[in-house]
């Protein structure tokens, strides 16, 4: 499971969470990848599920979450996030939380990808990782993929408007979403390459939190920063 133990996925975007709420931060919305997937061949790629050890994983993500916070979980309509969502909250109740029934947030499926033939193509004939750059770059033609930064901004948009809607008291708004989603969000928000910082692995987020009325945004490889968006 692309070279970490299992038991390490999402430890990272635990350690934020917990992180920041040592910090006296109380209201806390985190970005993440699913957990671990099937690679099934013969169907298309977003109809792959969880493993059984996903399902795992992502319940025992939401067992470790502080049990005075209150949760609400949003993901993208692809059916292994819709899952990683569904697995956090049960696991965050069963051990004594609350939350909120998950819901759907189209932004953090695929709606960058604009002409899904053509990018299943070109995935095939130069690999995703030789995408990227371009993508950031602004080099890909225009009606393949959504522009990276605007991807970037749109996900955050709808991040701030649910910091704007606080309940009281700690809470936590878990976003799931795909990789592909998290990398131009760490590109543009935080200057954070694939080239420097490695891949996007399961159950890895980005937080976001207000101190002074100011929007941070951080991930487990750097300090929080200023959310600048256009």
């Amino acid at each position: 499971m692309q070279g970490l133990a299992a038991m390490e996925y999402g430890q990272h975007t635990l350690d934020l969470i917990r992180q920041a709420r040592e910090r006296g931060v109380e209201h806390i919305a985190v970005v993440m990848r699913h957990s671990a997937r099937t690679y099934k061949p013969g169907i298309r790629d977003f109809d792959n599920p969880l493993t059984d050890e996903g399902r795992a994983l992502a319940q025992s993500f939401g067992k470790a979450l502080a049990k005075d916070t209150y949760v609400r979980a949003y993901s993208s309509p692809v059916g292994r996030c819709v899952d990683t969502a569904e697995k956090i909250i049960l696991g965050h109740e069963q051990s004594g939380g609350t939350a909120k029934g998950r819901r759907d947030i189209e932004v953090l499926g695929n709606v960058h990808i604009l002409d899904f033939a053509r990018f299943s193509k070109a995935v095939q004939e130069v690999g995703l990782d030789a995408m990227y750059p371009k993508w950031f770059a602004g080099e890909l033609a225009p009606d393949l993929l959504l522009p990276s930064k605007m991807l970037s901004e749109l996900i955050a948009h709808v991040v701030l408007e649910k910091l704007d809607r606080p309940i009281g008291g700690p809470q936590i708004d878990v976003l799931v979403s795909h990789d592909m989603n998290l990398y131009p969000m760490r590109h543009h928000l935080l200057n954070q390459t694939i080239e420097k910082y490695g891949r996007v692995n399961y159950l890895d987020g980005l937080i976001f939190y207000a101190v002074d009325d100011v929007v941070q945004v951080q991930s487990h490889h750097g300090q929080p920063a200023p959310l600048m968006l256009e």
